[in-house]
């Protein structure tokens, strides 16, 4: 590497009789000290980076990078084994033994250029060990930080000498056993970081593949590089980090294009890989020197990436859109082609991988995690999606066409959040509601009967999940934005014989149940009387219609089953199966329901209905996970029933049972509402999602680690019973709409808003803004408390509590 501060650069000259006197530099111990031991912050890393970084240069140097470089790390030695040429013994005191001579100074292909690097293992030990088998040659030296015969300076033994057919250099270092994970984690990221061909411990080190990229630029996991910036640059083999402020502005834009890319799951950086000579870092390679050249290869690095995204990555977006649209159209996927979020119909399961390479796979990150709100690019998505569409047979042409001369005129975007931001439409009743009702009544059928189910009225009230929409006569039908009747262009339509229940059966159809979207469709109530539903299913067999039957479904449960004449009649069983019966000792088992000595429950306070061909375990209690599902039967499970007969549910309704959706908000709400400990732990535990970084997860710290609870006064008497009642609460508040609020809910949000903090809390949170608290490493806090010894907690404890009283 070629280091800026090497070349003498004359800016002035003096004209005076006098001779110049020279600068030089001290030959003392002390000064020696100060090049090893305190010219590195982390003096661990720079023992792992310097040597691994020499190793590396000198299998580059004698052109044997397809060889690894062999690390060992067993016990308490830490050794590096490189086969480049190695080191002659007359020069190894002008390499090893000379503060700022580099071999490397020229070499832009090599790290380094200060001629410190190799001395580096002084900043962690005052002894190591370096072997060196070069001109046939094996010589073993020991290196000292103090020796007597250099008087205090560093000095270097040869030890021994033999004969060998091997080149390169081996470095051996004593560790402390405190240190060796330390050691093998920065092994890893800087083998890794630099494309090093490496092997530790007999295993091959993985590495960032740098060289596969086509442009000058990865995109990487930021768990990969733990270095604590979103924007580094790789100069050599070492990734420095950028920091915020020492570029323009186009270091925020990057930051906010990373953001684009990034999920909850996942937190992208970006590297930019600079020229050779093109970057000056300091003498101890932590950081960039921020020198002019410096600068201007960052801006340069910078606005051509900036500039590519206006270019390659626009293409590769409009490109890989129009390629998921056609896969979508030619699977058929029309539920997802025609849903009224706003987001690409994805066919396939994307997980983007730990490093982006190229603008084409940046695309389909960004395109999974980002649609543009735009009212132009949604209109355009669209048209493009029914084109394709139609010319595939899968929709009407017709009903299309009008869709789209109707998409033409509207001015404003649907919102997904608010009801108040609309452009009414009557595209439905007149393309759609219109023309059906005027058919039935002339085939003689009543039009009464006809609904809607739209995304306008999605709610849980009155059913037994959350996200069933309820039914609306068509007549009354009145959306509020054309978008939203995107999924009327499906042209479904159900039939069913009942309303009670039809909406808890229409979910559990396959139908819905692929699509993954429960509305957006049309319901037909028809008579039990066989004429009127022959008539009916006639009708609508003509209308070109998709008919999703469920009038086939009660047929069958209402069908006699015969028993054999030499066989006895069971006698009749009473009530329904008992919904604790399901819980089986591995979780929820829905075939339970069918076992001769299932229990039984007579007068249920509530009613679970099933479907056994179209519903499991998850399906069946949603939107609770399995692990809230087993709570819901364990604590309701001996009050109510389950049953997947239609006549069965609607017989213990009539009784006087509760929708099981319904019961268990009601008896959670009500177990909540002015619980004396649930508010008490609710007054020390306030909310703190509008909380970042490290203040929100050191707060967090607090409220769960029980010896930080008790030192800064969290108060807890929650039972087991109220932690469980806990858990079913935060899924009845993230399941409710605030836009469909219910009343009960409601109830219990004002009144956990209306709860005041507790004073310890509210000291807590002043002492949150100490101005050392960013000397604090939370995560580290968390493992030490966890896993450290007992005196090793309390002192946690009291440098804590002193950053947090300053």
């Amino acid at each position: 590497m070629q280091v800026a501060q090497h070349n003498d650069h004359v800016t002035h000259a003096v004209i005076s009789g006098h001779k110049s006197i020279e600068f030089g530099i001290s030959s003392s111990a002390e000064f020696f000290n100060i090049l090893s031991s305190s010219l590195y912050k982390d003096q661990i890393l720079a023992v792992v980076r310097e040597t691994l970084c020499n190793a590396w240069d000198a299998h580059i140097e004698a052109g044997c990078t397809d060889r690894p470089v062999l690390v060992t790390l067993e016990g308490d030695k830490f050794t590096i084994r490189d086969f480049g040429k190695g080191i002659h013994h007359d020069d190894m005191g002008l390499i090893y033994g000379t503060y700022g001579n580099s071999t490397k100074k020229n070499d832009g292909t090599q790290t380094g250029g200060f001629g410190l690097g190799c001395k580096a293992p002084f900043a962690y030990t005052d002894h190591f060990e370096v072997t060196s088998c070069h001109g046939g040659v094996r010589t073993i030296y020991t290196l000292s930080k103090s020796s007597a015969q250099a008087m205090g300076k560093p000095g270097i033994t040869p030890i021994a000498s033999f004969p060998t057919t091997e080149t390169g250099l081996t470095v051996s270092i004593r560790v402390n056993q405190k240190d060796v994970s330390r050691f093998k984690e920065l092994i890893l990221r800087i083998a890794h970081n630099g494309d090093m061909n490496v092997q530790l411990n007999g295993t091959q080190v993985n590495t960032l593949n740098f060289d596969i990229t086509k442009h000058n630029f990865v995109v990487v996991a930021k768990n990969l590089l733990d270095l604590g910036s979103r924007v580094m640059v790789r100069y050599g083999n070492v990734i420095y980090p950028v920091e915020e402020g020492k570029s323009n502005s186009a270091y925020e834009s990057i930051v906010r294009h990373l953001t684009t890319l990034s999920t909850w799951r996942k937190t992208y950086s970006i590297v930019f890989q600079a020229p050779p000579h093109s970057i000056a870092v300091t003498p101890s390679r932590e950081t960039l020197s921020m020198q002019a050249h410096t600068q201007e290869t960052l801006d340069k690095l910078f606005n051509d990436f900036l500039a590519s995204l206006d270019t390659e990555f626009s293409v590769a977006c409009q490109q890989y859109q129009e390629e998921v649209i056609q896969s979508a159209v030619a699977a058929k996927r029309v539920d997802e082609l025609l849903k009224t979020e706003e987001s690409l119909p994805f066919t396939d399961e994307f997980e983007s991988g730990q490093a982006i390479t190229d603008f084409n796979e940046m695309a389909k990150t960004y395109l999974r995690n980002n649609y543009k709100s735009d009212l132009s690019y949604r209109k355009a998505d669209i048209t493009r999606r029914l084109e394709l569409m139609v010319k595939a047979n899968l929709l009407d042409r017709g009903k299309v066409s009008t869709f789209l001369r109707d998409l033409k005129r509207i001015k404003t975007p649907a919102s997904q959040w608010s009801r108040s931001i609309y452009e009414k439409t009557t595209w439905l009743q007149r393309q759609v509601l219109a023309p059906l009702v005027t058919k039935l009544a002339q085939a003689g059928l009543p039009h009464t009967t006809l609904y809607t189910c739209d995304s306008e009225n999605h709610n849980w009230q009155g059913s037994n999940r959350v996200g069933v929409a309820p039914l609306v006569p068509a007549t009354q039908s009145n959306p509020r934005h054309l978008l939203r009747t995107l999924p009327f262009l499906r042209n479904i339509v159900v039939l069913s014989s009942r309303r009670q229940g039809l909406m808890e059966e229409a979910y559990s159809h396959s139908v819905f149940k692929e699509a993954g979207q429960y509305y957006g469709f049309l319901v037909y109530i028809v008579g039990r009387k066989k004429g009127e539903l022959e008539a009916a299913r006639q009708f609508f067999a003509t209308t070109g219609m998709r008919v999703v039957d469920l009038t086939l479904e009660d047929e069958e449960e209402a069908r006699p089953v015969r028993a054999k004449p030499d066989t006895p009649r069971k006698p009749a069983k009473k009530g329904v199966v008992k919904l604790s019966s399901v819980q089986s000792r591995t979780g929820i088992n829905l075939q339970n329901l069918l076992e001769e000595d299932a229990e039984r429950i007579e007068n249920p306070e509530f009613i679970l209905k099933v479907s056994l061909r179209q519903q499991d375990s998850c399906t069946a209690f949603y939107p609770w996970n399995s692990q809230i599902s087993r709570l819901l039967v364990e604590i309701f499970g001996d009050k109510g029933g389950i049953t997947n007969n239609s006549s069965r549910y609607e017989k213990c309704l009539a009784k006087g049972a509760v929708p099981f959706g319904e019961y268990v908000r009601n008896k959670i709400c009500e177990y909540v509402l002015h619980n004396p400990r649930i508010e008490t732990y609710w007054a020390h535990n306030p909310n703190t999602m509008g909380w970042y970084g490290d203040h929100r997860m050191l707060i967090n710290l607090i409220f769960q680690n029980e010896i930080l609870a008790k030192e800064f006064g969290v108060v807890s008497t929650l039972t087991e019973l109220d932690k469980q009642y806990l858990s079913l609460w935060g899924g009845i508040n993230e399941h409710t709409s605030v836009y469909f609020p219910d009343p009960e809910v409601t109830k219990v949000r004002d009144w956990r808003v209306s709860i005041p903090t507790a004073p310890a809390i509210e000291d807590l949170t002043r002492k949150l803004k100490s101005p050392l608290l960013p000397l604090l490493h939370t995560s580290e806090l968390g493992k030490l408390l966890e896993y450290g010894s007992s005196t090793e907690v309390s002192q946690a404890v009291a440098l804590l509590k002193t950053i947090l009283n300053t």
